[in-house]
Order: C-alpha cells, then sequence, then structure tokens
C-alpha cells in the first residue's frame, strides 16, 4: 500500500529531526517530572484524537457526514475536536499542549529539561505537538482507506485497527516510562530504557502490549473463524497485527529518545 510507504517516510523524518545539541547536566526532580508528564500527555493525546477521527468515519459510513472531513487537515466537527482551544471545548490537541505545560511550565515546582530547546519549552511543546500530530496523521489515511462502500465487518476493521494501534501507542509510552523511573530510582542504566530496550522486565511490558494490540488487529480484519474482513483499498493486501504495530512501534521510537533526552547522570542520548 501506498500508504505503508508515506508512514515510513515520515517516521524517518521524525527519528532524524532536529540538530543534537551538548551534553545537558544531570536531570533534576522537577525536569523528570516534565519528561514523565509530557509522555503521559502524549499517549492520551493519541487516543484521544484517535476517538475524534474514528467517530467522523462512522458518521461518514451511515452517510451523516463527508468521509473528507476525517481526513488529514480535517473539517467540521472533526477539525473541532481536534483543534478547538476554547475554554470549555478544549480540543485534544489544546489538551496535549495544556499537560505540557502543567508539567513544564505552569506548576509550582515546574522545570523545563535542558534537552528541550534548550530548556525552551515554549517552544518545545509547540513544536512536539506538531511533530506528534504529522506522526498519527500519517497513519489515518492508511487505516481508514475504504471510506465508501465498506461492508460492514471492513468498517468494524478499520475501527478496531485505529483504536488499537493508538491504544498501543500510549501503553507502550507508558511501559517505556516506568522504565526510565525505575532506573531513575534505582541507579540502573537509563539507556537500557531507550529502544531496542534492554531492561528485561520492561522488555516484558513492550511485549505484552504489542501482542494484544496486534491480536485485536486479527481478531477484527484476519481472523478467517469469525466474520473479520479486511477492506479492499488497493493491489496490495490489508496490513495484518504484526505489519501494522511495527509501524506503530517505529514511531513510538522515533519520539522516545526526545522524551527521554538525558539520563540521571546527565549523559546525553543520541
Amino acid at each position: 500500500m501506498k500508504a505503508l510507504a508515506l508512514i515510513a517516510s515520515i517516521l524517518l523524518l521524525a527519528s532524524t529531526a532536529g540538530a543534537q545539541v551538548p551534553a545537558p547536566p544531570a536531570v533534576n526532580d522537577a525536569e523528570f517530572k516534565c519528561m514523565v508528564g509530557s509522555a503521559k500527555a502524549e499517549g492520551k493525546f493519541a487516543v484521544t484524537k484517535a476517538k475524534c477521527i474514528s467517530k467522523c468515519f462512522q458518521l461518514a459510513w451511515k452517510g451523516a457526514g463527508p468521509s473528507s472531513d476525517c481526513m488529514p487537515p480535517y473539517g467540521g466537527s472533526t477539525a473541532k475536536c481536534i483543534f478547538d482551544s476554547t475554554y470549555f471545548l478544549k480540543g485534544a490537541e489544546n489538551k496535549f499542549e495544556l499537560a505540557m505545560k502543567k508539567y513544564c511550565v505552569i506548576a509550582s515546582y515546574a522545570d523545563c529539561p535542558e534537552c528541550y530547546e534548550g530548556g525552551d519549552c515554549a517552544t518545545a511543546i509547540s513544536d512536539r505537538v506538531q511533530e506528534r500530530e504529522n506522526i498519527l496523521d500519517a497513519f489515518v489515511p492508511g487505516v481508514f482507506c475504504e471510506t465508501t462502500g465498506a461492508l460492514p465487518e471492513e468498517v468494524k476493521c478499520q475501527y478496531q485497527t485505529e483504536k488499537a494501534l493508538t491504544k498501543y501507542y500510549a501503553l507502550s509510552l507508558n511501559c517505556y516510562s516506568k522504565c526510565f523511573t525505575e532506573a531513575r530510582g534505582n541507579g540502573s542504566p537509563m539507556e537500557d530504557c531507550l529502544p531496542p530496550i534492554a531492561n528485561s522486565r520492561w522488555f516484558g511490558c513492550l511485549t505484552s502490549v504489542r501482542a494484544k494490540a496486534e491480536a485485536a488487529i486479527h481478531k477484527y480484519c484476519h481472523d478467517t473463524s469469525t466474520p473479520a474482513a479486511a477492506p479492499e483499498c488497493g493491489p496490495d493486501p490489508y496490513p495484518d497485527g504484526p505489519e501494522w504495530v511495527g509501524l506503530m512501534a517505529s514511531a513510538v521510537e522515533s519520539v522516545l529518545p526526545k522524551d527521554y533526552c538525558a539520563s540521571p547522570s546527565g549523559a546525553f542520548l543520541d
């Protein structure tokens, strides 16, 4: 599928973007809270944004709205769900920004890590939101590749694939964050928590959430013993669970060293 090539190219850009900076000083407790809080907000953002998009497609499949509103750059109520910045109707993107500001700028204990744009969290937060937007957006046309004429089973496959992938995004970030938190607490190497993760305990955490995501996609899209059906989106077959989750794992791995960019000892992690 052409969509998979697009996703891969965007992930490559995300993994290589940004110039390296000199090694920062050791991260203090407030800076580490900023890192953990930012990663938590990032995972929640992925799930929340996916709900905005999935709701749009559910309406489109029922003939209650245009499917074009469900695709980047989005339109109608979907755009409002993602981007709205009014006080009472905060969009998914704005909630993501506000959460990072809370942990890194606003809270009484807040402190921006030096490896976040040289300690400039105002710039770092804006850049991070946009980068994560671009990565998640790259998946949408590939996951929701049959927007008209889809059978009920194909509709369910696409919806559940999006749900499984973004849930995996959030849960895998949580596994990494717990690994970094444990390493900071007991003095074990922070580098062991970076992909490919060498910490056996949290490698097991990643393996578990990955297996669940792959199984969910298989159940709704490729399991021949149930009414599952993958959409017919082009000359290439709809990817299976390991293919989809492998791409999302690459997405997480591309941003993780930027989330946790310094070890407790102060060594910069490339």
